[in-house]
């Protein structure tokens, strides 16, 4: 499909005297991770969807997905610092959270509190605001489908997932980018 991308499964690596795994999937180029991908069973229940209140109905949900984004931030920092050796990250490195709902279709307000707690979340672990790189979150069939789409470019699929971290795309779905 893409032969020049490269996908590595989670390694375990150690970390102030824990085992911890990296990122489901990492995707590489040429040896350096372009993205790293975190998967999380997460989905959004028939009340949260349809609910009045839906940052109430699916606030763990809500709140697992924050933690991958964290788990993400965690990585590249971990990397960049020097901790993680087995890897090199990019400059314009990225995350990807997967999910198995289209969470971004939620309001732009709630899929945001995913991303604000997040950035709390970072700040009390002490993860600098250089190592958050822009994550998205995604379903894996809309990320099976940029792949299959993609055909041989991987210039494509690297463009189109930056491109869904910009403020315009904020909530759109990868096959509308």
């Amino acid at each position: 499909m893409l032969p020049r991308i490269e996908s590595q499964s989670a390694i375990r690596y150690r970390y102030k005297q824990n085992h911890i795994d990296g990122p489901d999937i990492t995707l590489s180029k040429n040896g350096v991770v372009m993205v790293a991908i975190e998967c999380k069973a997460t989905k959004l229940t028939f009340e949260a969807q349809f609910s009045d209140n839906p940052e109430i109905e699916a606030e763990g949900k809500l709140l697992e997905l924050s933690k991958g984004v964290l788990q993400l931030w965690k990585f590249f920092a971990r990397v960049r610092s020097g901790v993680i050796y087995h890897y090199t990250c990019a400059i314009e490195c990225m995350g990807v959270v997967l999910a198995l709902d289209r969470w971004v279709m939620l309001p732009d307000a709630l899929l945001g509190s995913v991303f604000q707690k997040a950035h709390e979340l970072a700040d009390q672990e002490g993860i600098g605001r250089s190592d958050r790189s822009p994550v998205i979150i995604s379903t894996a069939q809309e990320l099976e489908g940029l792949l299959s789409w993609a055909d041989e470019d991987e210039e494509d699929v690297f463009a189109t997932l930056q491109a869904a971290t910009e403020a315009r795309y904020f909530g759109w779905m990868l096959p509308q980018i």
